[in-house]
């Protein structure tokens, strides 16, 4: 059996592809549709082969715990202590949440096409890895006809037009706007343009939203993925000591989640940050959903926040079940 690969990159048509994925050393090394893990340590791509055998969706043999509300509590308490301690601006810190229970797993991957038109969604299945399904609204670059395309997306709220977005969901995205304006000018690219800060909408949450535009030479589309991700929005700033706290405090590993999975070739580039995500089991499915700390979080509220997270997927799934 080999691995599989289906993807829908926003407002265009699903594409499905078999074959295998290959493991590669660096994110400098893909080429056509890739996967890699928050780290950028684990990094596949994949190599299409004509197989006309049964699909077959691997599980992974893994065992993983599930969190209790007031394991994460406790948790994020002593995170949020640190990024005090430390001087932090922001820090993610994510979860797990295990559903129990199996699903139809093509159906979900048509569900998420359905109800997410704008988001990147994708089901892959590999013996290296099992079957992780998504629909992330995240882009981190697309590029096409010689120009760049990003966006710095952070702060989160429910999509209830009742709340308003506070100091902190503002004090968060700035953090990462400022971050990607950084970088983009660290590799002197021209004609930077940034738009004006919106809210986007993405199923049962919002998100605050800036748009860039450049003038990005093919050849340098690789090296601003690696000098872009992680950006805050994943992982905090300033970017090293937020990883590391990170790596300190949970205790699951994000693999895929918040990691980067997409396209690239020469005439174009599609790769998003791997959010609203989750990795399927043959009895379990277990989301992965983060939320951003900063010296005014209130603990509850970041729970809260990954649990808005989790009704991306969620809603799909009961419609399913139902």
């Amino acid at each position: 059996m080999g691995d599989i690969v289906y993807y829908r990159i926003p407002c265009q048509k699903s594409v499905s592809l078999n074959g295998e994925f290959i493991k590669v050393n660096s994110i400098l090394d893909v080429t056509g549709f890739f996967v890699s893990d928050f780290e950028k340590k684990n990094i596949f791509v994949f190599k299409e082969k004509k197989n006309n055998n049964k699909l077959k969706f691997y599980s992974s043999k893994e065992k993983i715990k599930d969190q209790t509300r007031q394991e994460y509590l406790n948790t994020g308490k002593y995170f949020l202590s640190k990024i005090i301690d430390k001087g932090i601006n922001k820090a993610i810190l994510s979860r797990i949440k295990i559903i129990n229970q199996s699903i139809d797993i093509l159906q979900f991957y048509k569900e998420l096409c359905i109800e997410y038109k704008d988001a990147f969604v994708y089901l892959i299945s590999s013996k290296f890895f099992g079957t992780w399904i998504g629909a992330s609204p995240e882009l981190l670059i697309n590029y096409k006809n010689n120009e760049g395309r990003t966006m710095s997306l952070a702060g989160t709220l429910p999509n209830n037009i009742n709340q308003e977005w506070s100091t902190k969901e503002f004090v968060e995205q700035d953090i990462v706007t400022q971050f990607i304006n950084k970088q983009l000018s660290s590799l002197g690219l021209d004609k930077i343009k940034q738009s004006e800060l919106e809210t986007f909408f993405m199923g049962p949450v919002k998100h605050l939203k800036t748009n860039f535009n450049f003038f990005l030479p093919q050849n340098r589309i690789l090296e601003l993925v690696s000098l872009l991700h992680p950006t805050p929005a994943v992982s905090g700033f300033p970017r090293n000591e937020s990883i590391k706290l990170i790596k300190k405090v949970e205790k699951h590993k994000r693999q895929f989640y918040s990691g980067l999975i997409g396209l690239h070739n020469r005439q174009n580039s599609d790769i998003f940050v791997n959010l609203r995500c989750a990795q399927v089991f043959d009895q379990f499915i277990v989301l992965y959903l983060g939320g951003g700390y900063t010296k005014s979080s209130i603990i509850i509220n970041e729970w809260d926040e990954t649990e808005f997270k989790a009704n991306t997927l969620l809603n799909v799934i009961n419609n399913i079940k139902g």
